[in-house]
């Protein structure tokens, strides 16, 4: 059996008499693809659950516990420090809404605090109250790598304000005016139908699937974990959703395609059978087939982040242009663009000197890895499948 097969077996199993038989090399494989796919703390307490740590070799139950205790800890200094920023911005009128993470492990998703990895704080606020938002931060502490302008807080090129530290508590911030960064979806729908959990806003059970599905799909291409489809087997393990407004939202924004391949996959992945409701939405024909296969070899590709796959986004998009075409879509790009990349006011007298500074920049960054799309069958074949991906999922929207 594949330490890939090996894993979701053990994340599945119900019994400490169905859990099969590893030796020590074979638990510490298992436990190697679990770090990489953030679930070892989940991982520790369902076999706790059942029953079966005592069927671990030693050394493989110390590395659980403690990856366990370790996500425990920094998962409530996080939530304490989400509750600390959330009541700083109600004092002065903002609303906001705790994304993800925040809300998987408050919400009785996720049975214990410590299971869900997370890595830092995701707020949806207002867009007309970003600017407020962003000055409360700075108060409490949370200081951006570099100046941020009027153009980083219109939102127009990126989905959140550069990411802010708090480097006394080694904790992330990113404010984010819209949930996506690929589909502009209209940000007041997301305000709408929001729930109260302990003075705390949160998105309501459909629309928190949804926007799960969205991200995994639409916003990251598949580039993602195992961790985001445990998520969304965790929701419908505990949640009563109501399927008929849920499919009726995906298919209003014209993006069930993604949501559906998703489902399946937490379906595939788990052993989880889908409610008739969203079954029978999914035409399971060569191109969804495909898109599965894909997804889920790129969820076992994954590395440390999905940023690592943004360079097949950007060639995606422009690979079968002519190389002039291509250069000058990447340089001049608009003004506003190039002040959101390098922290410049519009009004600079510097602006387009910054032009050549691009023009360095993506040499840099992109003369090795444009060398290697072209000569790594490894990255070529990864580019295109998500080529194929990318046209099943935006073409002929449903």
């Amino acid at each position: 059996m594949s330490t890939e097969n090996s894993l979701l077996q053990l994340l599945g199993c119900g019994s400490s008499d169905l859990l099969p038989e590893f030796n020590e090399n074979k638990w510490l494989e298992i436990i190697e693809l679990a770090g990489k796919q953030h679930v070892i703390p989940y991982l520790y307490y369902h076999l706790k659950e059942i029953g079966a740590l005592g069927l671990i070799p030693a050394e493989s139950k110390d590395v659980l516990l403690q990856s366990f205790k370790q996500s425990t800890f920094r998962n409530m200094a996080i939530i304490a420090e989400f509750r600390r920023i959330a009541d700083a911005f109600n004092q002065k009128g903002i609303d906001v809404i705790g994304l993800k993470g925040l809300q998987l492990v408050q919400d009785v998703i996720y049975p214990h605090v410590g299971l869900r990895f997370m890595r830092d704080i995701d707020l949806l606020v207002p867009l007309k109250q970003l600017r407020n938002a962003h000055d409360i931060s700075l108060s409490l502490g949370y200081m951006p790598e570099e100046n941020i302008h009027d153009t980083d807080l219109h939102i127009k090129y990126h989905h959140h304000i550069p990411q802010q530290f708090n480097y006394e508590k080694n904790i992330v911030l990113e404010l984010h005016g819209y949930l996506e960064n690929v589909m502009r979806i209209d940000p007041a729908f997301w305000w709408e139908s929001v729930k109260k959990f302990e003075h705390k806003i949160f998105l309501d059970d459909e629309k928190l699937l949804l926007h799960l599905c969205l991200h995994i799909s639409y916003s990251d291409m598949f580039k993602t974990d195992l961790r985001h489809y445990l998520d969304i087997y965790m929701i419908l393990k505990k949640k009563a959703i109501n399927w008929k407004q849920f499919m009726s939202m995906a298919q209003e924004m014209g993006l069930a395609k993604g949501v559906l391949i998703v489902l399946d996959i937490v379906s595939t992945l788990f052993g989880l059978k889908l409610p008739k409701e969203v079954d029978s939405f999914i035409v399971r024909d060569e191109y969804h087939e495909e898109s599965i296969k894909y997804a889920i070899e790129f969820m076992w590709q994954y590395r440390k982040s999905s940023k690592y796959y943004e360079q097949y986004r950007s060639k995606m998009f422009l690979t079968d242009e002519p190389i002039l075409k291509r250069f000058f879509k990447r340089v001049f790009i608009p003004k506003e663009e190039l002040c959101c990349q390098y922290s410049l006011r519009l009004s600079s007298g510097m602006l387009y000197m910054y032009y050549f500074v691009r023009i360095y920049d993506l040499f840099k960054r992109h003369f090795i890895s444009t060398i290697k799309s072209k000569t790594d069958q490894k990255q070529i074949d990864v580019i295109a499948k998500t080529k194929i991906l990318h046209a099943y999922l935006f073409k002929n929207k449903d």
